[in-house]
């Protein structure tokens, strides 16, 4: 029986025992050497390899984000997955242990970034090819870099504002070598990823080859989110427009995401998704008992697709479930890379869909009080979902807003960040008959992730985030 974390808690382990045998200070793995040698990297060829091995070190599965939002509802099969439990319900230690694991990964994948970007100026080039490679080599180290600055700002620190962006912000480690260094502030950690993305974006060239390398498309996009949760909305709407216009959603594009995903041949344009990644374990491997032959959760009884919405089909799968009392209900599991539960074949992952430019735009033009244009946006995009849309107001309008995007990304994570940006209060429900428990209110701590606990030994000039 595979319990909640329980691979994160060995990989920790494996991670801690890595960086006591490497380093005395803070996470400054890999050192110099240590990815291929670090004179090694003294070609394009193995720079390119180099720059593959930083790909497959991010850290692509975001489901546990939706365990600890509303996507999903648990069930009884979860009894004797207990911490699974006590994670869903926010246990703090539970939500540490996910702290922990993230917190290495990233900043390890930091390093390597570091040892590449390090090394590329170095690199001789025979050929105009050779050198507009290593130019693209090095954009895409700088938006990977940017991506996992990105990501760390997302679950490590509070949501910005004028009223926190001088507070706590991540570690900008920037050198290879081993440095035991404080965090920046939120405004800086924001103008540090910036400042990467505008670097790499003039070097990409104006060709899309495939959806699984950072292109001048996908660093743009990272660019409007960026912008989008720094609360520069006009800059995030330009990108949105920009990027809208080269690319498009049609009626048959959401099945064809998960179908085009699935396709061994990674030298594609993958429908409706501006950047994928090629992913080792199942995505569902953090829900799915392998015991029951079941996941342990369905999705957020309050989760409906209307029968004539085309997402519907891949989306979800619809079977009956029995009760703890023998009672029968329909629930939804969630589905999109299988067609069926017991699929646990790893399969590539979307980083970055089209779909989300639109509900960017549109709760950016909210917050700028263009309500009207909000819905222009979004509606011209649920047309294209043939969703029902909306037509509410105010505040109402955003909660349905942000309600429409949860069944576009159901299971994807982007719904536990857009609670935690808009302050909204969230529920937690038992796994008998999902009865409300209690609710996660905007103000609890727990929102913004404890740093790594082998950084806070290691590391004495960094400061934990309150509450923990």
């Amino acid at each position: 029986m595979k319990t909640v974390l329980k691979k994160y808690k060995f990989l920790v382990f494996l991670e801690v025992v890595a960086i006591v045998l490497l380093t005395s200070c803070s996470l400054d793995f890999p050192v110099e050497d240590e990815i291929t040698g670090f004179d090694a990297i003294d070609n394009v060829f193995i720079a390119n390899e180099t720059l593959s091995g930083i790909y497959i070190a991010y850290p692509k599965n975001k489901i546990s984000f939706s365990k600890l939002a509303d996507d999903f509802y648990p069930n009884h099969t979860i009894y004797d997955n207990i911490a699974d439990y006590e994670f869903y319900k926010w246990n703090p230690h539970e939500i540490q242990v996910l702290a922990n694991y993230l917190w290495n990964s990233y900043y390890s994948a930091i390093s390597k970034a570091n040892v590449l970007l390090d090394r590329v100026g170095e690199i001789r080039t025979e050929t105009g090819e050779e050198q507009q490679k290593l130019k693209e080599i090095k954009a895409e180290a700088l938006c990977l870099k940017a991506l996992f600055f990105f990501d760390l700002i997302q679950i490590y620190c509070e949501t910005y504002g004028e009223t926190t962006k001088n507070n706590l912000g991540i570690i900008l480690k920037n050198e290879v070598k081993s440095e035991e260094l404080s965090r920046s502030s939120l405004e800086d950690s924001y103008k540090a990823t910036e400042k990467l993305l505008l670097e790499a974006i003039p070097n990409f060239s104006e060709i899309e080859n495939t959806s699984y390398r950072f292109s001048k498309i996908s660093a743009k996009t990272l660019l409007a989110k960026l912008y989008f949760n720094w609360k520069k909305y006009d800059k995030a709407i330009d990108l949105c427009d920009e990027i809208i216009a080269q690319k498009a959603i049609t009626p048959a594009g959401f099945d064809a995401i998960w179908t085009d995903l699935q396709k061994s041949d990674k030298n594609i344009i993958v429908s409706e998704t501006i950047l994928a990644m090629e992913e080792t374990l199942s995505y569902f491997s953090e829900i799915y008992d392998e015991q029951q032959n079941e996941d342990e959760y369905y999705l957020n009884l309050n989760i409906v697709f209307e029968n004539t919405d085309v997402r519907k089909p891949s989306a979800i799968i619809t079977d009956t479930f029995i009760k703890s009392d023998n009672s029968k209900i329909e629930v939804n599991y969630l589905g999109k890379l299988r067609i069926d539960v017991q699929d646990t074949e790893a399969k590539s992952v979307p980083i970055f869909r089209l779909a989300e430019l639109y509900f960017i735009k549109a709760e950016s033009e909210y917050h700028l009080g263009k309500e009207v244009e909000a819905k222009e946006i979004i509606n011209s995009f649920l047309e294209l979902r043939n969703a029902s849309l909306i037509t509410i107001s105010g505040e109402d309008f955003l909660k349905e807003l942000l309600k429409e995007k949860q069944k576009e990304f159901v299971g994807e994570g982007l719904r536990y960040f857009d609670l935690k940006r808009n302050h909204f209060s969230l529920d937690r429900v038992n796994s008998t008959d999902n009865e409300f428990l209690f609710s996660i209110l905007p103000t609890d701590y727990r929102w913004v992730f404890p740093v790594g606990e082998t950084e806070m030994k290691h590391n004495k000039n960094v400061e934990n985030n309150k509450g923990w």
